[in-house]
């Protein structure tokens, strides 16, 4: 009777050992720490016109945690689009946060290990816009947190540029005005009955663009301007 009975206590004990880690909780990023901080910048207010900007989440792969098997991939829709909303802080910049919570919101993680993910920007086509090309390594390191309850947390996040080696608190992306050129319009009159102080009237068009711009010509407003001025 004995023997039946510690086999029965062992039984006992294995199946809810068993059961606990059947029902391991996953683990979900709760950090308000920023993930995403972005700067835009426009040439002049009127050019400000962008409110939000978008970014891709991709997971890449996962590694092992001491003799710990990772999980393939976390649980969620990836890739996952982010957008990020921007305010002025002045004439002609907008700034705005993502928090690593509204990051990662939806994802969860069932098993411990380093989770790798790729961040980038993506573009809305506005020609007004350098768009920031890098491209951020993420890191979500998972352990567990009580084993005999089969819970997990998020242990650490981390960003690295990608092709770099020094990690920061978040990823920093800045957009500029896109490349400025400059136009030089000349008229050339000649000839025997050439009348010198004709006036000739141009008209300059500007395409491909979005917000409103000021014409000037060298610095002055344009209808300021005098032959010999630079556009």
């Amino acid at each position: 009777k004995l023997g039946l009975t510690i086999a029965m206590v062992l039984a006992m004990a294995i199946g809810t050992t068993a059961t606990a880690f059947a029902d391991t909780a996953a683990a979900t990023v709760n950090s308000e720490a920023t993930a995403i901080s972005k700067t835009y910048t426009a040439a002049e207010a009127g050019l400000l016109t962008e409110n939000s900007f978008d970014y891709e989440l991709a997971y890449v792969n996962s590694t092992a945690v001491g003799t710990n098997a990772p999980a393939e991939k976390p649980t969620g829709t990836l890739p996952k689009a982010v957008s990020v909303a921007v305010v002025n802080t002045n004439d002609t910049t907008k700034t705005g946060t993502v928090s690593y919570e509204e990051l990662f919101d939806g994802i969860s993680f069932s098993a411990p290990g380093y989770y790798n993910f790729t961040l980038k920007e993506t573009s809305s086509g506005n020609p007004n816009i350098a768009y920031d090309p890098t491209i951020y390594n993420i890191q979500v390191q998972v352990v567990w947190d009580d084993v005999a309850q089969g819970t997990l947390k998020v242990a650490g996040i981390t960003a690295t540029v990608q092709g770099a080696e020094k990690k920061s608190d978040n990823a920093a992306f800045n957009n500029t005005p896109a490349a400025t050129g400059s136009l030089t319009v000349t008229k050339t009159v000649a000839g025997n009955a050439a009348n010198t102080d004709d006036e000739f009237e141009f008209t300059v068009t500007l395409s491909g663009v979005e917000g409103k711009y000021t014409a000037k010509i060298d610095s002055e407003p344009a209808e300021a301007a005098k032959v010999g001025d630079n556009v």
